[in-house]
């Protein structure tokens, strides 16, 4: 009985693991079709594992070729796989023989596949046709079909490696499936999607075709794409049938924006809180986005100076895809600052520490310091401090710029403390502690290279022994250091700096080490964005080539040379790692402007006296560099026709051409001059910034309409008709921008020298000088210095249309162009000069970035002279004024009013000029 019993034991526990074996564990099974959903967090799919042989053996017992007329290819494939599926112990062998041998072996448990294959060659594409024999259970046994296609040549080795690394992993994958009973991926799909990208999810998914079922990776897949916020709810399904299967993601999408509203705001109008949002409708709503709308404008209340400001959002369905977001604003209440206070300053003055603050205490004159403020703030979206407000934003901002300003002047260890804030009926009061610390001088500075001698560095640091330490010029050495190495090639070049300190005895100690790195190569450039323009129009402004070294100054230069072409509104140039350590790619990338114009401009005086002129040209004719022209310019005094063409680099080279020809008539108070004429140029790129020209110009020009009583000039210019000349000039422009320049040098020289041949005999010299560069707050400086010489005397012929006159937009703008002048002391006519002189002073302040509109306040002064009448310095001509600048959709526009602040009798008080470009 007890044998029995312990039988009858041992036979239902067996019964119970078969049971649970069969019943229970296939549970957990990846059936046909799985749904599993993600809301806030992603559910695990859970799927049976399945234990890997140590070696599977894969016979491939016959190999067949259609239409295949080079063999190797098949030979690659082959040699690929049977290396990459060892990786992953399946072990390939490639053995002609029967179909029934090759089954038997099956059927014996030798191999766990058999398989035949066939090479297909369809234009110019081979497809592998795999014909697979599986074993199932115990005696059944199927044949399973699976193509791959290697789409190039092995000529083009490039897209034959990737096609064959793409074939070669589907087919150890689709093996492995079938030894291991792993899925199969054949095909990945979305669904739902309405306003977010196919590919932008298909980028987000961790698996592709070809691919074995990763659960792990399919759960980081819809975390993902859930992630990314643009969806309420992620889903995935596995469609299968046999080994493979099919994943579908399916979204639900987020509602798109309709459209915005703002409750209880009074201080703040809407459209600022517009702008300052920028959402766009039918923009997805994302608990992010809603998360930044709400964050920016409690920032931008704590900057005007309300303090406890809430904001709530609500949504309203405006639609089933779409919604409205309305705003609800409860603003805080403003507090005036009283009183500033330092606690602990010795080497400073209270007066001192508060000039550095954009905080300010409350004044009774506080109210014109706010109508400035009201001013700035129309032309910009970032809010700026209200006089005497309270900010905790700004007060944050001062600390730190108090805590610098010590540290530039030798105080590395100051502390500025937390400020305290006492708050009372609508006042602060606030207190700063500060902890100075010693003041450090320099004593040793050491430099850790091996590249440069010690001398070279120290004559460049901005920072020396005995100085006062600055942090300030600390960063800008450790800067100008890595430069010179980044511009030998080092282009991970770093440098550290350790610090040895004596507090008590007030001194530090510098040290720079240098860590080079490789030296590094330019692997590729490529340019994007160009859509007319040629690349080797933009790959002639690159001072740096493929396989040259590294150099970023020469990079930054190149994109300074592009923008100065004036082709384009952006030029950036990105920096990417190429395959090998190295080498570096750089990516230019441009955005174009219109460079074809119908240009209009005039100018208006209080004289009441307007012209007009216009202009067809296109600065990069056909995308080659090249410029074309056609002007007319008419007005109640002259009427001028032109034709010009100008290539940059003639055939490809350093030389430029350039031609024109042109036609004017112009009627002045005593005469009419009427010309005709032509020229052609050839010049030269000495440098990325200077550039020279030389050529020769003919005129022919009719003095008609003389009066009686003209001047003896006028009279003696009707006889000097034909003008024969050699011109030339030297250009050196270094302006980072064509449009609007922040810094940088453009000086023009040019020559004319008559009498080679022809009525007239002259040597005419004309410069032109600017300088930009930048002053506070983005504010740009401007000056501009003109001048001009002609030779004058008994064997000279100069007529009169080709003496100096100054006046108008680009000299003095209180005066129309032609008013400053040498006047004939008999006749009282404007006879011009033959010296000349200006400056105009500028200070360029920008309104709105984003759009580049500017304004400039300016100060001219000028005037023109000659030998019988000598410079005085009261015949200067000043003039200031204000203008606006702005790189408009219609293209450049200028308008600028100047007023003559030293009027004499005859003198116009004001003049107002304008130019305005129309783009194309």
């Amino acid at each position: 009985m007890k044998a029995l019993k312990k039988f009858l034991q041992v036979f239902f526990l067996f019964f119970l693991l078969v049971f649970f074996n069969k019943f229970v564990f296939n549970i957990g099974s990846l059936k046909a079709t799985t749904n599993h959903t993600i809301n806030n967090t992603t559910n695990n799919i859970k799927i049976p594992k399945t234990s890997l042989k140590l070696s599977h053996k894969v016979l491939i017992f016959s190999i067949s070729y259609i239409n295949l007329e080079k063999k190797d290819i098949a030979n690659v494939y082959l040699k690929t796989l049977k290396e990459k599926a060892k990786e992953k112990d399946i072990e390939i062998t490639i053995k002609s023989l029967p179909k029934k041998s090759a089954i038997e072996l099956l059927e014996k448990n030798q191999v766990s596949l058999v398989s035949e294959i066939k090479f297909v060659e369809f234009e110019k594409k081979t497809n592998i046709e795999w014909k697979i024999f599986k074993k199932q259970k115990e005696t059944s046994i199927y044949p399973v079909h699976f193509n791959v296609t290697l789409s190039e040549t092995p000529s083009e080795k490039n897209f034959f490696q990737e096609s064959l690394e793409n074939a070669v992993r589907k087919t150890v994958n689709f093996l492995l499936s079938l030894v291991t009973d792993k899925i199969f991926i054949t095909k990945i799909e979305v669904s739902g999607n309405l306003d977010v990208g196919r590919d932008f999810i298909l980028s987000l998914i961790k698996l592709n075709p070809g691919d074995l079922l990763d659960i792990k990776k399919v759960n980081e897949s819809l975390k993902a794409i859930y992630e990314t916020g643009y969806f309420e709810n992620v889903e995935v399904c596995l469609e299968k049938h046999d080994n493979e299967g099919v994943l579908i993601f399916k979204v639900t999408e987020r509602p798109v924006l309709k459209d915005i509203k703002f409750e209880g705001n009074k201080a703040v109008k809407d459209g600022t809180l517009s702008n300052l949002l920028q959402l766009k409708k039918g923009e997805i709503v994302t608990p992010d986005l809603i998360e930044r709308s709400v964050s920016k404008i409690l920032d931008y209340y704590k900057a005007k100076g309300f303090e406890g400001t809430k904001v709530e959002v609500s949504q309203k369905e405006v639609s089933p895809r779409e919604v409205e977001l309305v705003f609800h604003i409860k603003e805080g209440k403003k507090l005036y600052i009283k009183k500033i206070t330092f606690v602990g300053n010795k080497a400073f003055s209270e007066k001192k520490l508060k000039s550095l603050m954009v905080l300010k205490e409350k004044t009774s004159f506080m109210f014109v310091k706010k109508i400035f403020h009201y001013v700035r703030n129309f032309f910009s979206l970032t809010p700026k401090p209200v006089p005497g407000v309270y900010s905790e934003i700004f007060l944050e901002y001062d600390l730190n710029q108090i805590e610098l300003f010590y540290k530039n002047n030798g105080y590395l260890d100051v502390k500025v403390g937390d400020p305290l804030i006492v708050k009372k009926e609508g006042e602060v009061t606030i207190t700063i502690p500060i902890e100075e610390g010693p003041c450090y001088k320099v004593r040793n500075i050491e430099i850790e290279q091996d590249l440069f001698s010690k001398e070279y560095i120290e004559k460049k640091l901005s920072l020396k022994p005995g100085d006062t330490f600055s942090l300030k010029k600390l960063n800008q050495d450790r800067v100008m250091i890595t430069n010179l190495f980044v511009n030998k090639g080092y282009a991970y070049a770093k440098v550290n700096i350790d610090f040895k300190k004596d507090p008590k005895k007030g001194i530090i100690d510098i040290k720079y080490s240098v860590h080079k790195g490789p030296i590094v190569y330019i692997n590729r450039i490529e340019i994007t964005g160009n859509l007319k323009t040629r690349d080797k129009v933009i790959r002639r402004q690159v001072l740096i080539a493929e396989k040259w070294r590294y150099n970023k100054s020469k990079i930054e230069k190149s994109k300074q040379k592009i923008r100065r072409l004036g082709y384009f509104k952006n030029v950036e140039i990105y920096q990417e790692k190429a395959p090998k350590e190295d080498e570096i790619n750089l990516k230019i990338k441009v955005e174009e402007i219109p460079t074809g114009s119908f240009s209009i401009g005039g100018g208006y005086s209080s004289r009441d006296r307007f012209y007009g002129m216009m202009e067809l040209s296109d600065n990069n004719f056909l995308g080659k560099g090249q410029k074309l022209g056609l002007s007319f310019r008419i007005s109640g005094k002259e009427t001028s026709y032109s034709i010009n063409f100008f290539e940059p680099y003639f055939r490809d080279s350093l030389f430029s051409f350039s031609s024109a020809l042109y036609k004017r008539k112009r009627r002045y108070s005593d005469f009419t001059k009427e010309i005709m004429g032509g020229r052609v140029k050839w010049g030269r790129h000495f440098s990325p910034d200077l550039y020279g020209y030389l050529g020769y110009k003919i005129e022919n020009v009719n003095l008609t309409d003389i009066a009686e009583t003209a001047s003896p000039i006028i009279l003696e210019s009707k006889d000097l008709k034909l003008t024969s000349a050699i011109i030339g000039g030297l250009k050196y422009d270094t302006r980072d921008d064509f449009f609007l320049p922040k810094k940088g040098w453009n000086n023009r020289l040019n020559f004319v020298g008559a009498g080679l041949g022809g009525d007239t005999k002259y040597i005419k010299l004309t410069t032109t000088d600017e300088l930009f560069f930048p002053i506070i707050w983005k504010i740009t400086g401007h000056i501009k210095v003109g001048g001009g010489y002609i030779t004058e005397g008994p064997d000279w012929k100069l007529p009169v249309f080709e003496r100096f006159y100054l006046g108008g937009i680009d000299s003095v703008r209180c005066f129309e162009y032609g008013d400053i002048s040498v006047i004939d002391p008999k006749t009282k006519e404007k006879i011009g000069g033959t010296r000349m002189a200006y400056i105009q002073v500028e200070k360029i302040i920008p309104l709105v970035e984003s759009i580049k509109l500017a304004g400039v306040v300016f100060f001219d002064m000028g005037t023109v002279w000659d030998r019988n009448n000598p410079f005085k310095f009261s015949e200067v001509k000043k003039g200031v004024g204000w203008g606006i600048r702005w790189f408009s959709p219609l293209g450049p526009i200028r308008l600028e009013w100047g007023y003559n602040i030293d009027r004499k009798e005859g003198e116009p008080k004001s003049n107002f000029n304008f130019e305005i470009g129309g783009w194309f």
